[in-house]
């Protein structure tokens, strides 16, 4: 993201791709799609089954996640250019001094299912509004006018959208929308969802994914306009959680005893808001009983060693993450079902595997 604001005309203190940046500076336009959960490791398994695999085929580096590998911390810092450290939405749900209460940022809903009042929680500023470019963002119909969607389209031209298609289609008007130069924001999120619910091998997701590949290869296919570079990369990856691996919580009554509130963050990055008259029974009872899932941190030692980013640490980070961090080994979930029965998906994400956090720059320029 660096390199995109960089050459976009923008500043960052982040390191940039230098070459990135220098090709994203000789095209007017620059085109960012992300595909919610597409990990590199999707790439090899595309070019097996298709040699002219589109995205195998124009697949020009690694990326690294942010931690956890989260979609409400990954897309915030597609959005903002900061790691989570700096931006504070660190995961799916948090507790949020603002609302005493665990938030879920992106529907804006409370721990009660309850809208969050409009302007309760305040998010970090827009590196949209960093760029000298025209600015578009195409989104599904669904959750385009969220509260938080709201935010990072402040001056941009919002296209809805219901299909994969429809992004498509949608990139061909925006680019011909005036002669300005432009940055165009698309987001496409059912790959995600068909991997938590079916794995990232599952038959239905991966053909969700070659209908991708194939959508994105017709397209550019008659795509002409020399004018106009295409990067598509991921929020994060998958792991997938066998039968077994998914740990309820709430079968350990003097692990729950010791909260203050429910758990949040991510199944596999669990945060823990602990009463303070309850921490060493907390501990203990962490090293002797679970060990084998998880390691234990505080939240100030995993900030401290720079998971969560580097720059001036947001001020609610901390109380957002809570008092520990459970990060969970081998391919382990923790959840915690608050008046519901279990239930485990099978794709997860959030830890630090290799999978989880390794995704694919893909990119694409008429030459």
């Amino acid at each position: 993201m660096s390199s995109v604001i960089k050459g976009c005309g923008g500043k960052s203190p982040y390191q940039d791709l230098p070459k990135l940046t220098e090709e994203i500076k000789k095209h007017k336009n620059l085109v960012l799609l992300v595909i919610d959960g597409m990990g590199k490791d999707h790439l090899p398994k595309l070019l097996k089954k298709n040699k002219k695999s589109f995205l195998a085929n124009h697949f020009y580096c690694d990326l690294t996640s942010v931690f956890p590998t989260t979609t409400t911390a990954a897309i915030t810092t597609f959005f903002t250019g900061k790691a989570p450290q700096e931006h504070g939405l660190a995961a799916w749900d948090m507790y949020f001094d603002e609302i005493k209460d665990i938030g879920t940022i992106l529907p804006n809903i409370d721990r009660l299912g309850n809208k969050i009042p409009k302007g309760k929680i305040t998010y970090p500023s827009s590196l949209l509004l960093k760029i000298d470019r025209k600015r578009h963002i195409i989104q599904h119909q669904d959750i385009i006018d969220s509260g938080y969607n709201d935010t990072y389209s402040t001056k941009a031209t919002k296209w809805r959208i219901r299909t994969f298609n429809g992004i498509l289609n949608k990139i061909t008007l925006a680019l011909k929308k005036g002669a300005n130069k432009k940055f165009i924001y698309c987001y496409w999120g059912d790959l995600d969802g068909y991997s938590h619910h079916f794995g990232k091998d599952g038959t239905k997701t991966q053909k969700h994914l070659k209908y991708l590949d194939r959508s994105l290869g017709k397209f550019f296919s008659h795509f002409k306009k020399e004018d106009t570079l295409f990067l598509i990369t991921a929020d994060h990856g998958h792991i997938n959680v066998p039968k077994g691996r998914g740990i309820a919580l709430n079968k350990f009554p003097s692990l729950i005893e010791c909260l203050k509130t429910p758990p949040a963050g991510e199944p596999r990055a669990l945060f823990c808001y602990v009463k303070s008259n309850k921490k060493k029974q907390f501990e203990t009872f962490v090293r002797n009983k679970l060990s084998k899932y998880c390691t234990l941190n505080t939240a100030k030692e995993l900030v401290k060693k720079g998971y969560f980013g580097t720059g001036k640490t947001h001020p609610k980070l901390l109380s957002r993450l809570g008092d520990y961090v459970l990060v969970m080994k081998s391919n382990y979930i923790f959840k915690y079902f608050e008046n519901r029965e279990p239930h485990f998906h099978i794709g997860n994400h959030g830890g630090i595997s290799v999978e989880e956090m390794t995704v694919p720059l893909i990119m694409f320029k008429r030459k």
